[in-house]
This record gives structure tokens, sequence and C-alpha cells, in this order.
């Protein structure tokens, strides 16, 4: 795997075909797409042409709030929340000690991260395995099949996502440890997390839109994507947030941050 790829670059590279598949899957156009950055309160928007615009949290707020002011426009219009974690992958051509019992090579590895991080505490991993049981959002590892940066450049295509649903994860995994999620193919269904194997599950995106229906159809009011954004912090920061409070607040002097993995698509009909 090219060192070119990144995380961040995965994410743009199917940018594109996820906005179409929500699109296609609500019959709606995306209006609108709110990210948040790794600075307290800021986040960034991007409007249907894609331009971008940067914004304070309590900006987007004002914003949620305008929305619910006005019954006819909240009629047509509704949000979608979800948080993808994109992942690099490897595909690793000689066996070792971490190769998993019963693998041949080749297969291929994406590291898990556990290393808190220094404005939130939380680890990517321990971020996402609080957040897996959200009612109105849906919360995976998105792994993206791509070994070669050269890849990028080619027209994006979800079939070469893998998304790894996090209910059956293991629970303890340390900071000081080296843990990941294997695969036997590209599209292997029952990766391992590993270092103890344990046997997972992971979709195509046909396959999410199966098992994940209700939360990929779970169209938000402004008022729920507010408490969306409200109920993730307190899982992340409790008890740290109160509900009614609109207001980035502080815990142990560490600024409370969305998780970069979240995403806010607001669509109109």
């Amino acid at each position: 795997m090219s060192r070119e790829i990144s995380e961040a670059l995965l994410e743009m590279h199917f940018h594109k075909p996820l906005v179409e598949f929500f699109e296609h899957l609500h019959g709606a156009k995306a209006i609108k797409l709110f990210k948040p950055t790794a600075q307290k309160e800021n986040w960034v928007g991007f409007d249907q042409a894609w331009t971008r615009s940067n914004l304070t949290q309590e900006k987007l707020f004002e914003e949620l709030k305008d929305a619910i002011k006005n019954e006819e426009k909240e009629a047509k219009e509704f949000y979608l929340g979800y948080f993808l974690q994109f992942k690099t992958v490897k595909k690793l051509e000689r066996s070792s000690t971490r190769k998993p019992k019963n693998f041949k090579t080749p297969y291929y590895r994406t590291e898990l991260s556990l290393e808190p991080n220094k404005h939130t505490g939380l680890s990517q991993h321990e971020t996402l395995m609080r957040l897996k049981n959200l009612k109105n959002a849906l919360v995976c590892y998105a792994c993206g099949m791509i070994f070669d940066s050269s890849e990028v450049f080619e027209e994006p295509s979800l079939e070469k996502l893998q998304f790894v649903d996090l209910e059956l994860a293991p629970t303890g995994f340390k900071s000081h440890e080296k843990h990941a999620i294997n695969f036997r193919t590209i599209d292997d269904p029952k990766p391992f997390w590993c270092s103890e194997p344990v046997e997972g599950r992971a979709f195509s995106v046909e396959m999410l839109k199966e098992y994940n229906y209700a939360k990929l159809m779970k169209r938000l009011t402004s008022q729920e994507a507010t408490e969306l954004i409200k109920d993730t912090l307190e899982l992340l920061f409790s008890p740290s947030v109160e509900k009614d409070d609109l207001q980035i607040v502080f815990w142990k002097n560490r600024p409370q941050i969305m998780p970069s993995s979240f995403t806010l698509l607001k669509m109109r009909k």
C-alpha cells in the first residue's frame, strides 16, 4: 500500500458515490454537508456546489434552530447523521506471527488506532465503541480496498468499501497493544478482530442496506439532528454535557470535539 494513501484521502475519494448513494436511497438531493474539524467549536460546511465555508458549532446550532421554526421548509428538508471511520488497508503477501490461523496469503489488514487523542483523551476505536449504539446514526469502520495511490484517480466505486460492524468487536483493547481487522479477501463478510481472533462482520454497500436499513433510512428533523450531536457529546464526555446546553463546555481542561468520522448531511426532497 502506498504511503500516499491516508484516511482523509480515502474519505474524499469516496465522498461523491456516498452522497449519491444516500440521494438514491432517499429520493432526495443533498444540499449541504457539515463536518467537524480538529479545533474546538469549529465545523466546515459544503453547499450543493461543494463550496466550502467555515462555521462555529454555535452557528451550526443556530442554523438548525432556524430550520425548526420554519415548518413548511422543514417538511421538505431533513438530515442524515453517520459516523464512518475510514481506514486504509494493507495487502500482506507474506506470513507472520500476526497472521490469523487458517488465513492464507495474501490477506488484508487494517490497524486499529488505540492511541488516546490529545484533545479528547479517547482513541479512535474507543470513540466508535462508545457511539455504536446510537439509535439515529450509522457507526462503522469504512475500509477502503485501495492499495496503490494511482487508484485514487480512478472513478470511485463503493464496491471497494467494506463497512465493518462494531457490534461484534471485542472489548478491553489497551493503548499499548496492537490490534487489527483482518480480511481473507477484499470482500470477506467475516473478517477477524485480532490479536485474540474474534470473528466479525463486514458489509458491502448492498449488504449495508439489508442489515442497517432502519438507520440508513432514518430521516432526522432539525431537532433530532441537534439531539444527535448532544447525545454524541454526552456519550463521549459524560457527565460534563447538559442536554439543554448548546455551548461547547470543557471537561478536565479538554475541549469537547465531535469525532472527525461524523458527517451531517442536509437533504431536500
